[in-house]
């Protein structure tokens, strides 16, 4: 199940890997919004955020509850739904293509 987020404190780090010493990826700002499709494991979330896939540090994220869109978010998240939707229609036709 997909869960939003949202960057709780000064700037968060979008990083490549789980940890303090892999490369920033993005820089997020407080307010900003990431999606993931898991709850957060030892401390880190895997996340999207603007078409960029990496990690969190979980206690810089909140939970949003009710994501409320306005001007600055509401691109990124229909482009974030666009993308998703295309990536699995892109799958199933591999499989669909495997079955025949």
């Amino acid at each position: 199940m997909m869960e939003q987020y949202k960057a709780s404190c000064g700037n968060v780090f979008l990083r490549k890997g789980p940890s303090t010493k892999t490369p920033v990826i993005k820089l997020i700002p407080t307010g900003g919004i990431v999606t993931a499709e898991e709850s957060p494991k030892d401390g880190w979330i895997y996340c999207e955020y603007e078409g960029m896939l990496g990690y969190c540090k979980a206690n810089n994220l909140t939970l949003c509850e009710n994501v409320e869109y306005d001007d600055d978010n509401i691109g990124a998240a229909f482009e974030t739904a666009i993308r998703n939707a295309r990536d699995s229609l892109d799958e199933l036709e591999k499989i669909v293509k495997m079955m025949l």
